[in-house]
């Protein structure tokens, strides 16, 4: 089930049940690093499995404060329903070229522009997606999503992830930019083998998605590796449709499904 409010590059919108087999059955502190869409953690909590804590942190600071406002209960406040598509467009020119976005721009942006580029200036607004309510349609989620926020302490970050706090008992879930595709987040210049020592240093249990290409694996060769496929939506195009790509989960633990998923 889609859990996220918003579209995201990469997201795992349609995948947050699978991943799930390989999370322990109940976590005390979970932790994202690279939220994005969120569906892995709004999938946790949705299904009460995290017992005290979210962590939630992302390097770009736009969908930080969409993320902060939904958990504050501020972002219907100051979001203005925009029923005519021509004043879209009006709105849309001061849109698509700020650097800057208020959380209800942010969200208009993911929702109504072509293969879900946020973080592109060019990004053109799509008719179809407009016409599909797309944005309408997911408010609901973002009321679901602030009230699960707040069924536990969350904490919401905007930083590298290297640079956050390791907390005892602490599981995470990493979902990096897809390798060769970084211009299209807010991670032009990662570094995926810089990446890969900080796992080797970090302490408590974590599993990473990445897409699945001859570099990930060997640069995470050392870890346990599971193939996958991932589900794709296309959205903005005539046939709004999914597709399957090759992903791998990468983990410092057996990947394994169980009756009730207990990673010991």
């Amino acid at each position: 089930m889609k859990r996220s409010p918003i579209a995201w590059i990469g997201g795992k919108q349609l995948d947050g049940e699978f991943i799930l087999k390989f999370i322990p059955e109940h976590v005390k502190i979970f932790c994202e690093p690279f939220a994005g869409g969120l569906s892995v953690s709004l999938e946790m909590l949705t299904k009460g499995r995290i017992c005290r804590k979210l962590i939630i942190n992302d390097l770009d600071t736009n969908l930080i404060n969409f993320w902060k406002a939904v958990k504050d209960n501020t972002f219907l406040t100051n979001y203005p329903i925009i029923t005519k598509f021509e004043t879209l467009e009006k709105e849309w020119e001061k849109i698509k070229s700020a650097e800057v976005l208020e959380p209800w721009q942010f969200f208009l942006k993911s929702r109504l522009c072509w293969g879900s580029a946020v973080n592109k200036q060019t990004a053109t607004l799509s008719a179809l997606c407009f016409i599909k309510n797309y944005h309408l349609n997911n408010i609901p989620k973002i009321v679901k999503a602030t009230n699960l926020f707040n069924s536990v302490k969350t904490e919401i970050h905007n930083t590298r992830y290297d640079l956050l706090k390791q907390e005892k008992d602490t599981f995470y879930y990493f979902d990096p930019p897809y390798y060769g595709y970084e211009g299209l987040y807010k991670y032009e210049n990662f570094n995926y083998l810089e990446f890969n020592n900080y796992l080797r240093n970090l302490k408590g249990k974590w599993l990473l998605s990445m897409n699945d290409t001859k570099e990930t694996r060997r640069i995470f060769q050392e870890w346990n590796l599971l193939e996958w496929e991932k589900g794709y939506s296309i959205r903005g195009t005539a046939e709004s449709r999914k597709e399957k790509g090759k992903e791998l989960l990468v983990a410092n633990y057996p990947l394994l499904i169980k009756e009730k998923n207990n990673v010991q």
